[in-house]
Formats: structure tokens, C-alpha cells, sequence
């Protein structure tokens, strides 16, 4: 069994271009709502009974049962995290908060709070109870003496974006990470195309994470006639496990967007074709459907792609060396009458690729003189003979 959604583990890690970290301290405002180092905090006591306080005594902000309390950026930053500093009645009557977005992380004993996400803005609304303080028989409240703020400082378009789908990156490189499979003869690769990132390959997850950069990734799942190369063309009519398939099954090829956000979604249908110009350099061509209905279309010429095991150590593939781009010397190859004429040694191995690297004819030298016929005209073919090669026009 392939190994499924390579590399889902490292996108999860957010890497931000700036970020920086501001604490408010209630006692310096004084007051339930107020706009300070670029941040907004906006208190109501929603469907409770009780307007939120400040309090003189203790120095904490306190929002009751039922309120709320907004937390907001003023300029193009998003909000990344934040700490409730509780106060001593805040560790009493923590109640269960819940958010308009991202994840809130709480706990009791002692009572902790704090949310993690990437928005503009963030409401928690006040429970009922105490779920999380030392007294939680008793109405919920949240009472805190400061806020510390993580953002990802003063935005711009290209320091901090937010993506979607719909949107297009370069492509400039890629990986094909070959994965055997077990027990049937059937050749996989993962192609990974994807833009300028800066990534590393993870030993104890066996996975290649992204450790900075913005742009798209793409994940295909490809299954080729050879376990040397990936070039070909495959489509999810075929579909999963079968020779020229894209597996979209399981979710098995997706694309991500990455910025200070990830967005991302799985492939539902579509093509995609590889074709090697030379040395590690291919075209690549996709005309994909996302789970989202997004299409993504798009020809990426001379995309440099290295090619690895499922343990990430180098994979050779062969038709970096066999095809086109490595022509070395004539052979006195000819087409004769629509048969492609090869003088050879007996019992030397003749072998004709097509442009895209595949071997469309292999078979050793019966005579000094072999006649291959039945290949398709109209085309550029090369002949191999030993280490010798030779490209022809059928």
C-alpha cells in the first residue's frame, strides 16, 4: 500500500515571513473596550445579564455568562495567538469559550486559556459555568489582567496574504517519489510540483516539509509502465491503481495553496502529462478539478524534478540517460520504405524511445542488419545501440 498524502504533516507547521508578540495590560486602559498598538478589544454582554467591567481592586477585565468579548487588528496583520493571563477570580470561573474561528486550547487546575488560529478578528463568547475554574458550580466568567497578542506584524500583499483556491503561483520544481507496491507489479510515483520553496526532508516522519516559502503545491498520483520513469501521460478516468491512472481516489492527489495561511483540496478529476526535455528537466501539463470545483490548468515548461524513494534517498531514473537530449554519435541509422533500418552486432540490445522518453521498441540484434516496422510515422524517434544513439524523423 502507498503511502497516502505525503508531506500533509510538515504544511501543517505555518511559517510566517514577520511576526511579533504585544501585551496588553488591562490596568493601563481602564475600560471594557479600547484600540491600542494596532489592536482592537470590544467587550457586550450578548444574551447575558451582565455589562462587562473593568475592575479597580483587582485590576482584570471581566466579561459574565453568555458575553462577549472581540479581539481585532487594525491594519492588514492577522491574529496567530493569544494568551489569557487570568486573574485570581478568572482561575475561580474560567468558563468553556467558544470562538468564531480558529481553536481555543483550555484547561484547569491550574485554569489556562489561550486560542491559536490566523484571522483578522476573533469573538469568544463566555459560557454559562465555570467548566475550567477551582469553583465550577459557580456562573462562568472570563476575567484576565492581560492579553498577550501574537500577529503577524504590519501586513503587506506579499508578507501576508490571505489565499484561496481560485488563485494561481509559479511552478519552478518538483519531486516524483517512487513507492513500490506490495504484491502486485503495478509502478507508482507521487509527482510533486510546486513553487519556490525552501524545503527539507524530515527522518523521522519520512516526510519533505516546507520550512518557508508562499506558493501552490501540487500532489499527483501517478502510475506509470516503469518503475525508472514518470513520464506519460495519466488521467482519473483510468483512475486509481491502474496503469496510467490519477488517483483521486482516497484523496490521494491534492493541491495546497500556502501563504501565512493553507488552504487546500483535494483533486476530484482530470490529466495530467509529463514529458522529460532533458537531463532532470520536464514539461508538465495539468488540466485538473478540485473537490471545490476550482479548475486548474497550466503547461510548466523545464521544471527541474529529482526524483527519490519513499525513504527520501536519490531514485535513479533512466530516461535522463537514454533519450533525446543525450544523443552521442551517428549509428547510420535510416528509414527505409516506413521501416526504421539499424545496423548492429549480433545480440546488442536496440532500443527506440519516443521524445517523451518511453520505449516503444526493445529487442536485441538478431542480424547485422534489423528492420523495425509497425511504429507510428509522423514522428521523432531515437534509436539506442549500446551506448551509442541516434535520433531519427519516421
Amino acid at each position: 500500500m502507498k503511502k497516502v498524502l505525503f508531506l500533509l504533516v510538515g504544511l501543517s507547521i505555518s511559517i510566517f515571513a514577520h511576526s511579533k508578540t504585544v501585551i496588553l495590560t488591562m490596568s493601563d486602559y481602564a475600560t471594557t473596550s479600547f484600540n491600542d498598538k494596532n489592536l482592537a478589544v470590544s467587550t457586550a454582554k450578548g444574551t447575558g445579564y451582565t455589562n462587562p467591567a473593568y475592575n479597580t481592586t483587582s485590576g482584570d477585565l471581566r466579561i459574565y455568562a453568555n458575553g462577549t468579548i472581540t479581539i481585532l487588528t487594525t491594519d492588514t496583520a492577522h491574529i496567530t495567538a493569544i494568551v489569557f493571563d487570568l486573574s485570581y477570580q478568572g482561575q475561580q470561573q474560567l468558563a468553556t469559550l467558544t470562538p468564531t474561528n480558529g481553536t481555543v486550547s483550555q484547561s484547569s487546575d491550574p485554569a489556562e486559556a489561550s486560542w491559536s488560529g490566523f484571522a483578522n478578528s476573533v469573538t469568544f463568547t463566555v459560557g454559562p459555568k465555570a467548566d475550567y475554574g477551582s469553583k465550577p458550580n459557580d456562573n462562568g466568567q472570563l476575567c484576565f489582567l492581560s492579553l498577550h497578542i501574537t500577529t503577524t506584524a504590519v501586513g503587506s500583499d506579499e508578507d501576508d496574504c490571505t489565499l484561496d483556491l481560485t488563485q494561481e503561483f509559479d511552478i519552478v520544481k518538483g519531486h516524483a517519489i517512487y513507492y513500490p507496491q506490495n504484491g502486485t507489479a503495478l509502478k507508482s510515483f507521487y509527482l510533486q510540483v510546486f513553487s519556490n520553496f525552501e524545503m527539507e526532508y524530515e527522518t523521522s516522519t519520512n516526510d519533505w516539509v516546507i520550512v518557508n516559502g508562499n506558493g501552490s503545491f501540487y500532489t499527483f498520483d501517478i502510475y506509470p509502465s516503469t518503475e525508472r520513469s514518470f513520464v506519460g501521460t495519466y488521467t482519473s478516468t483510468i483512475g486509481d491503481n491502474k496503469l496510467g491512472g490519477l488517483g483521486v481516489k482516497n484523496q490521494s492527489s491534492l493541491i495546497i495553496h500556502k501563504c501565512n495561511n493553507d488552504v487546500q483540496s483535494f483533486l476530484k478529476s482530470g490529466s495530467v502529462t509529463v514529458a522529460w526535455v532533458r537531463d532532470n528537466l520536464y514539461n508538465v501539463t495539468y488540466d485538473v478539478t478540485d473537490e471545490a470545483t476550482n479548475r486548474h490548468s497550466h503547461t510548466w515548461t523545464e521544471i527541474p524534478i529529482d526524483a527519490y524513494n519513499e525513504t527520501g534517498g536519490v531514485y535513479t531514473i533512466t530516461n535522463e540517460q537514454t533519450a533525446i537530449g543525450r544523443i552521442e554519435c551517428s549509428l547510420g541509422v535510416y528509414v527505409r520504405n516506413g521501416q526504421i533500418v539499424v545496423p548492429a552486432e549480433v545480440g546488442q540490445l536496440i532500443t527506440v524511445y519516443n521524445t517523451m522518453g518511453q520505449a516503444v521498441y526493445s529487442k536485441s540484434a538478431e542480424n547485422v542488419e534489423t528492420l523495425i516496422d509497425g511504429l507510428s510515422s509522423n514522428q521523432v524517434l531515437v534509436v539506442r545501440v549500446g551506448q551509442k544513439i541516434a535520433k531519427i524523423v519516421l
